[in-house]
């Protein structure tokens, strides 16, 4: 996988950066800030363009990048996935944005914000806006926008599955239940240019969520009442560095600079295409053949040759590849049944054999290089819930087997046949088959492999409608939280639909906790509960891979999976 050394710098300078802004570390933070009273403006109307198109000169690159197929949603508020928030974050800007530092690393720096208080009790955050900050069609970008952006997400009525990121901020949750309206939300306009966030409790990672693809501003007059708002070029207006032109469906998404940009003029390609593609051997072939400059997934069989003459770059990622169990009905309902098949999978052959790209196999739910909140590595810490050591491999199936005949299906007699569901790719496919085939040569338990393209696979995944599942996570923002929140009772992201109070009270102190060494605590023991269940299978920690193309450079990347184009340029 990747190297641990390396990746836990990453993620540490990443957490520091962002710990140092929170606590009040830079030449912007003041302590002492008392709230000023609620004096919201109006959002700008599209009449109001005041801004004047910048000027910029033609780079000659025009780049062309794969990361997914259609994707489900281009929607800030409703995007779940990796492939969504990059596209996001190219059209829209937050409060804080990534930034390239090095070769292909980022940093999290002032968006849209150009400085910020935090009170002396962690709580109230002041942001202050750039004054030459505009919305693609030229209308100035006001603080009413931010704050209409979060309201609509945590909105009920928007059904975000993204609504908990900020369930630290004031009235958050009692709104996502419906017990408060989503004006009550912490967050207020003091006047055109100043936006203040008030959280129920301290953050560690708050800063880092200014650039979380969820929390951008929207505009109200374009949004509200306008369901297909995302599809036409002329409704899909951004504030940030490029714009959408052309959206052609299971084809390409193409955009150019934003000519109302206060960087537009450092802006590298003149127009970025997105293929949308599921086939990885016709990636790597428009690859090879130069239709395609960027790709992030390629044939399993040609990986160790790719690798063998540079061509394929591997880069530190902070997620986990799982199957996940639809724990309501028989029977997945057994945590017997669970573990059993968790043990019978061997992640050594997975990775040595298939992914072949360095992984290493997983052995808990939370990845190695992933802060606790309290300067720590959260895997260092909690260790290992089982060995995937290679000569202990045959030990945990002879365990499965007693546990498969403990719950009442021994030799797997009796057992239905499992259907696996996995979304079009050639990788997640020899994943299926290695699994299904460890199931049935180890326990005597038959699978029916099925595939669905992605956008499809992503609905079918989230209502439930499966047995068991591929599944992926890669972090939102660096810390353990953001992987063990998703099993809390009626979280969007708990496809296994599981539910467990004692696990859902450890989560809930945990966002309150302001010992950090007793929230970190309460993290690990939520982990143990999380594993004991076996409600997932942890199969490897992930790493990033990308092919580009020799002629371009300057695509800088995040470890939680994110690839930023916008400075690109021709070598």
């Amino acid at each position: 996988m990747r190297k641990s050394k390396k990746i836990l710098a990453l993620a540490m300078a990443l957490c520091m950066t962002v710990g140092l802004t929170a606590c009040g570390g830079n030449n912007n933070t003041t302590g002492n800030t008392t709230p000023a009273a609620n004096t919201p403006t109006t959002t700008a109307s599209a009449g109001d363009s005041t801004a004047t198109p910048g000027a910029r000169t033609a780079t000659g690159l025009d780049l062309t990048a794969c990361i997914a197929s259609e994707p489900e949603t281009i929607d800030p508020s409703l995007n779940s996935s990796v492939d969504g928030a990059t596209y996001v974050m190219h059209v829209f800007e937050g409060l804080m944005k990534y930034q390239k530092v090095g070769d292909t690393d980022s940093e999290i720096v002032y968006g849209q914000a150009e400085s910020h208080e935090v009170s002396d009790d962690g709580l109230v955050y002041t942001f202050h806006l750039r004054d030459d900050i505009y919305w693609s069609d030229g209308v100035p970008v006001t603080a009413n926008d931010f704050v209409y952006g979060w309201q609509r997400l945590v909105d009920p009525n928007t059904a975000s599955d993204y609504c908990y990121i900020i369930d630290m901020v004031k009235n958050s949750t009692k709104i996502q239940s419906g017990e408060l309206q989503p004006s009550e939300l912490g967050i207020v306009a003091l006047d055109e240019k100043t936006v203040q966030i008030t959280l129920e409790s301290p953050c560690v990672y708050f800063m880092e969520l200014g650039a979380f693809a969820s929390l951008m501003p929207l505009r109200k007059d374009i949004v509200e009442g306008n369901d297909s708002w995302t599809f036409d070029p002329a409704t899909y207006v951004g504030n940030g560095c490029y714009k959408m032109t052309e959206w052609e469906h299971d084809s390409y998404i193409k955009m150019v600079p934003n000519e109302y940009y206060y960087d537009y003029s450092a802006m590298g390609p003149d127009s970025i295409t997105w293929r949308l593609m599921d086939d990885a051997n016709a990636m790597l072939a428009a690859w090879r053949n130069g239709e395609i400059d960027f790709i992030n997934d390629m044939p399993v069989d040609e990986v160790q040759t790719l690798l063998a003459d540079g061509t394929l770059k591997v880069l530190p990622q902070l997620g986990i590849y799982a199957v996940v169990y639809q724990v309501q009905n028989p029977p997945f309902d057994n945590p017997l049944v669970r573990e059993a098949l968790s043990l019978a999978i061997d992640r050594n052959y997975i990775c040595e054999n298939i992914t072949q790209m360095g992984q290493l196999p997983a052995t808990a739910w939370v990845p190695s290089g992933v802060g606790d909140g309290n300067g720590g590595d959260f895997r260092e810490i909690g260790g290992e819930y089982y060995s995937v050591a290679k000569e202990d491999y045959e030990a945990n199936c002879e365990k499965a087997r007693q546990l498969l005949a403990e719950a009442g299906y021994p030799g797997g007699e009796g057992f239905p046949v499992i259907s696996y569901l996995y979304n079009t790719s050639d990788n997640h496919k020899k994943i299926a088959e290695a699994v299904a085939y460890m199931w049935e040569s180890e326990l005597g338990i038959k699978t029916q492999l099925s595939n669905q393209d992605w956008n499809v696979f992503l609905q079918t995944r989230e209502d439930g409608d499966f047995e068991a599942a591929r599944h992926g996570w890669v972090a939102d923002y660096n810390d353990s939280a953001n992987f063990l929140e998703l099993w809390t009772t009626g979280n969007s992201n708990n496809y296994a639909q599981w539910s467990n109070e004692e696990y859902d009270s450890l989560i809930a102190g945990a966002v309150t906790e302001t010992d950090l060494a007793k929230r970190a605590e309460m993290l690990h023991q939520a982990e143990d509960i999380v594993m004991s269940e076996n409600i997932a299978a942890p199969l490897y920690f992930y790493v990033d891979k990308y092919m580009l193309n020799d002629r371009v450079g300057n695509v800088y990347h995040t470890p939680i999976g994110y690839f930023f184009f916008m400075e690109a340029s021709l070598k």
